[in-house]
């Protein structure tokens, strides 16, 4: 089978959830006619660009579109060009119009545009803006595909669009009780404690803040609880400064970007993402694998949900965390966390196989 040489273009190669989910994906696929490559545009996690290049990509950094459109647009326009790329697959939401255009530019037949969010905060101008944006992705893509039903349907309105769920190893997030006991033992938490758990990248729409509120609030009447923030981002630093004006850092943890991440869902106790608005977020996923109990805030796509009996969303207004949280640790709601059972359509394994096949019917259709 010829070789075909698949285009990925994103944003940054850090921490983030769109770059583990192309990673985990790509990974599987070990098809020899396939060949990597990727565009990134800020500056990168070296550990990120290792794992990249350790499973065969071709890495290259471009220009910022926000403080250089038009050379960004030209230098992915030269890319594609130089590379002979067949597939762009672009994952930067309503910015994907410019690496549509600059691929159709250079004759890429087969141009897949991804929605892995929705943004909820647009003024007027930028909805008008939006609209307009919109509509170039729609006609300059040849496949349209989104990480959930709410993703799709901000980016591609009533437009068909394929639906690739953020899956994952469920093996591998399975809860795990030897490690919830290591892992608590090294971090001095006590099996008495209650754990509160976030994963996300620290920025303005996963509202990490609210979380510090929530807790300081908790604290109050809950003196053995305890907050772990994993991940890593622009808010980071102003997160912990806040905690540290509080005097909580015994009590609220900040492991960073960790590569036992599923380690640490066993030690959790209940999981919360307050984010103002979210596609399928990945580790909504790989919390309810873990069979922990989730609260998401209502700006998140409800395809999220795996089991009805694990989660459940909130308006996101203070009080009424702080009151289902305190209801949740007074009745000790819990599940049996080693018999949670998830579909296949969240299973890596299955769902890689779904990505090649699209990859593979867009080629053969375009030739």
């Amino acid at each position: 089978m010829k070789e075909i040489k698949i285009c990925h273009v994103v944003s940054g190669l850090k921490s983030g959830g769109v770059e583990s989910m192309i990673y985990n994906y790509c990974k599987l696929i070990k098809e020899e006619n396939i060949k990597w490559h990727i565009l990134y545009q800020h500056e990168p996690d070296k550990k990120k660009l290792k794992e990249f290049e350790k499973i065969g990509f071709k890495l290259k950094r471009i220009p910022s579109k926000r403080k250089h459109l038009i050379k960004n647009f030209l230098e992915s326009y030269k890319y594609f060009k130089k590379y002979d790329i067949d597939i762009v697959h672009a994952h930067m939401n309503i910015m994907n119009f410019i690496p549509l255009i600059a691929a159709k530019m250079a004759k890429v037949k087969c141009r897949i545009s991804h929605s892995h969010s929705c943004c909820l905060n647009e003024t007027y101008l930028k909805k008008i803006f939006f609209k307009f944006l919109k509509k170039v992705i729609i006609n300059y893509s040849t496949m349209l595909i989104a990480c959930g039903e709410r993703a799709g349907k901000y980016l591609y309105g009533k437009n068909k669009f394929i639906i690739l769920n953020n899956a994952i190893d469920l093996k591998k997030f399975s809860y795990n009780d030897r490690k919830r006991k290591e892992l608590r033992k090294k971090l001095k938490i006590s099996e008495s404690d209650f754990v509160i758990g976030h994963v996300g990248r620290f920025s303005y729409p996963k509202n990490q803040e609210f979380l510090v509120k929530l807790f300081y609030l908790l604290k109050e009447n809950n003196r053995n609880i305890k907050l772990i923030l994993i991940g890593e981002g622009d808010d980071f630093l102003k997160i912990k400064s806040i905690v540290k004006a509080q005097d909580y850092n015994q009590n609220i943890f900040f492991p960073g970007t960790v590569d036992n991440v599923n380690d640490y869902y066993s030690c959790f106790d209940i999981f919360l993402l307050p984010s103002f608005w979210e596609g399928l977020p990945v580790a909504g996923i790989e919390a309810q694998v873990s069979g922990l109990y989730c609260i998401f805030s209502d700006g998140i796509d409800r395809s999220v949900i795996l089991s009805k009996q694990q989660c459940e969303f909130c308006e996101l207004e203070l009080e009424k965390w702080i009151k289902k949280l305190e209801e949740l640790m007074k009745n000790k709601k819990e599940i049996d966390r080693k018999k949670v059972t998830i579909s296949n359509e969240y299973d890596i394994y299955s769902q890689s196989k779904k990505l090649y096949r699209l990859y593979l019917e867009n080629w053969s259709e375009k030739r």
